[in-house]
């Protein structure tokens, strides 16, 4: 089990001892890029599109209800007085937009959160459109809008507190519909990820067997236990084959559809990267650090396996000095953060195949819009890659 905060091991071909280190890279000063993957889904709506929709729909209603009511009273000039209507709809579309963007903050609150935000927010929405509807109807210029005889007979105190309930009432059901129809899009966007996950996550399993299965690796590995074996070292040998069945068992076995665990991903290349070391000897330095509030962190299975891989190919494969490859994972408030890097030569087209595509894809599919993956060269050289989505517990199976 992996118990300890910081696991870091270093393999030596000659030794095949084990030790403990801890260390330190400068923080990566690249801002994160956000995934887009090249995947169409089907939208009929977005959250954005069904606001303004929402916005525009609601306030022409009031201007609606508003020309039949001055119809039926017949003001003596009802023009003018329209066109106030029309300037008080305006100034309701724009403090309607504002009380979706707040709303729109609390979006990942409890349901109860949302729905109280938003009555507590109608209320002084409400108040300060009476109070610009008053302003505009009685106090600016009201001669122009209102004969003597229709200014007499209207009971403003009256007229004042009628707005503010009727205003308090379309506010908050306008507040609580978006909440409503936000849920509603976001429950679709996640079907359709799903959907399209179900077969993406299968080529990307495929993806992943491949790089497993790659016959120079089945082919440095089973020529490093051989090699065990004429020098008389049947216990290493015995040990490296049972990493290497663990690894193909793990890979096999694996269900691309069912979250992983950080602890579990972590293990798998903490098995397959001693595999490695046994090939390569000093050359190949490993540095795992998961800390234990992260063990139960759900993770796509084999994600991080490309980015292990592309390490072991581009820059250890290529290197005559040691190379360290560090696998560290941390939480960055509700993210968990994961970098891959190493401090090698490197390939100048390290960090652009099929790989790097696969795990990006992925991420999106899995974590949508808040997952983001970033790579590139480290100033100080080597390579970096940085992964941040949700922090998650696993989907039951």
């Amino acid at each position: 089990m992996i118990e300890a905060s910081v696991i870091a091991r270093s393999a030596d071909a000659d030794t095949g001892a084990r030790g403990m280190a801890i260390a330190r890279t400068g923080q990566n000063r690249k801002a994160l890029i956000a995934v887009k993957p090249d995947i169409a889904v089907n939208k009929v709506w977005s959250k954005r599109e069904f606001a303004a929709i929402a916005i525009a729909g609601a306030w022409a209603l009031y201007l609606a209800l508003v020309s039949v009511r001055l119809a039926v009273l017949g003001l003596s000039n009802m023009r003018e007085v329209a066109l106030r209507h029309i300037l008080t709809a305006a100034i309701g579309a724009i403090m309607t937009a504002a009380l979706f963007w707040i709303l729109s903050r609390l979006e990942h609150r409890s349901p109860l959160v949302q729905i109280g935000g938003a009555v507590l927010l109608a209320a002084p929405a409400a108040a300060t459109l009476a109070v610009v509807n008053y302003d505009v109807m009685f106090v600016f210029a009201p001669s122009a809008a209102w004969s003597i005889a229709e200014r007499a007979g209207n009971d403003l105190p009256r007229v004042f507190v009628q707005t503010i309930a009727e205003n308090d009432f379309l506010f908050t059901a306008l507040g609580v519909l978006y909440i409503a129809m936000a849920s509603v899009i976001d429950s679709r966007d996640a079907l359709q990820r799903a959907t399209v996950a179900e077969s993406q996550a299968q080529k990307a399993q495929l993806q992943a067997l491949r790089y497993q299965l790659d016959p120079h690796f089945l082919f440095n590995a089973l020529n490093t236990i051989s090699a065990l074996v004429m020098e008389g070292e049947p216990e290493r040998a015995e040990q490296a084959l049972a990493s290497l069945s663990a690894v193909l068992r793990t890979t096999l076995a694996s269900d691309a559809l069912v979250d992983t665990t950080l602890r579990q991903e972590f293990r798998l290349h903490e098995t397959y990267l001693g595999i490695e070391g046994l090939r390569f000897g000093a050359r190949l330095q490993v540095v795992l650090e998961l800390p234990d509030a992260l063990a139960d962190v759900a993770i796509p299975p084999l994600l991080l396996q490309p980015l292990v891989e592309n390490v072991i190919k581009h820059a250890v494969g290529v290197s005559e000095t040691p190379v360290q490859l560090s696998v560290r994972a941390r939480g960055a408030d509700d993210f968990v953060v994961v970098t891959v890097e190493d401090d090698g030569p490197g390939s100048p087209q390290a960090g652009f195949g099929l790989g790097l595509r696969n795990v990006a894809e992925r991420l999106a599919l899995r974590f949508g819009e808040g997952a983001t993956f970033q790579h590139g060269r480290r100033a100080d050289g080597g390579y970096r890659a940085v992964l941040s989505f949700p922090r998650r517990q696993p989907l039951p199976e």
